[in-house]
């Protein structure tokens, strides 16, 4: 996670997830707001979250060159892989973030020639840290999905029941592979979305919108499962490296569906909703079956205790400023013509001084007085 403030949506994956079965969670975090990092803690307190640092690589002090410019878009890989590894769940669930401190060290320079193997981690060096995750796993289904995923069988099981069901059925499989869904909120009913730093009120979010869930035609890559004592090698969409004879077993949506929802993809309102939805209900009844009374109750229950917790831990109000989002695309604006491919590092001048943030490792890059809280 990097200049992470969407806590509401946080605490929402978490408590979804854990009703789909999840009951482990490992978050890896190079920049997060208090408010992200003090929800991690209750939960840790709960032994439900696992938070890992997901520290910056330093700047060579010779030459200045800082490798953590060429990180983005697969940066994550590496902590993916760590994360397997590290499973002690039946299911575990990584994402872009963390909470406890383990360090992804940088490789040593050759003393002789000079050369730094760390200049070569650009769109892969992520996946040293997802499989080696993938390694340290003791648990038998590891899914990887970012806190805008999730993974819902078409019928009324639970994802546990469900790949446990898929698994007896398929003695070859190695993990499972689901297709590609957008799924839309509407976002009149997200006042976290709208309301001012000053005006917002943490109690006041119900999670009512969920209810509004509805499929929405978008083509993209899908996600997997994996089962760690079959797998060797994974990536952000696929499973790359099966042991043998194991291999990734594609769920079609009419067994189960892969959703992300954007922020992009929110719908204004209700008429807006309806206007984008794609007609066809084999998606959006079994939305409306997942996406009760029931489960929204037990979301928002839990969402209270934790928030009561964090704004003792904090010793004042709790904020929320969607602003963030703006700011992260203009700085990020022409990346790629610019050779720059680090979210953390070019906008680390634009969102400093944004709001209290706690940092995987302060490091000269950024300021001598940076506190990692």
């Amino acid at each position: 996670m990097y200049w992470f403030t969407n806590w509401p949506k946080l605490i929402e994956f978490i408590e979804v997830w854990r009703i789909l079965g999840a009951s482990k969670f490992y978050f890896y975090y190079q920049s997060v707001s208090r408010e992200v990092y003090e929800v991690f803690k209750e939960y840790e307190k709960m032994g439900i979250v696992v938070p890992i640092k997901a520290e910056v690589m330093p700047t060579n002090k010779d030459t200045g060159y800082n490798p953590d410019y060429h990180l983005f878009r697969i940066g994550d890989r590496i902590w993916q892989n760590d994360c397997l590894m590290r499973a002690e769940t039946k299911f575990a669930p990584y994402i872009d973030g963390i909470v406890v401190p383990i360090k992804a060290e940088v490789m040593p320079t050759n003393k002789e020639t000079g050369y730094n193997p760390d200049y070569h981690l650009f769109r892969i060096g992520d996946r040293i840290w997802q499989n080696d995750c993938l390694m340290r796993a003791e648990t038998k289904f590891a899914p990887y999905v970012d806190v805008d995923e999730m993974l819902i069988p078409q019928n009324n099981q639970s994802l546990l029941e469900f790949l446990e069901e898929e698994e007896k059925r398929r003695k070859d499989a190695g993990g499972f592979g689901f297709k590609h869904a957008a799924m839309s909120f509407e976002a009149e009913k997200m006042p976290h979305l709208k309301s001012s730093k000053e005006e917002f009120d943490w109690r006041k979010l119900d999670f009512e919108w969920l209810k509004t869930a509805t499929f929405k035609q978008q083509s993209a890559m899908g996600k997997a499962v994996s089962m760690p004592d079959r797998v060797d090698l994974i990536s952000i969409h696929f499973i790359a490296r099966t042991q043998w004879p194991y291999k990734e077993i594609g769920i079609p949506h009419s067994k189960g569906v892969y959703y992300h929802a954007r922020n992009n993809w929110l719908a204004k309102n209700k008429v807006e909703l309806e206007k984008s939805a794609n007609s066809t209900g084999v998606y959006n009844s079994r939305l409306r079956s997942f996406f009760t009374d029931d489960l929204i109750k037990t979301v928002r229950e839990n969402y209270i205790k934790i928030m009561e917790n964090v704004e003792k831990s904090m010793g004042r109000k709790p904020c929320h400023d969607y602003s963030v989002f703006s700011i992260l695309k203009g700085c990020m604006r022409g990346w790629k013509s610019k050779g720059k491919c680090s979210p953390y590092v070019m906008c680390y001048n634009a969102l400093a001084n944004f709001t209290e943030w706690v940092y995987a490792n302060p490091s000269k890059y950024e300021s001598v007085d940076l506190i990692a809280l």
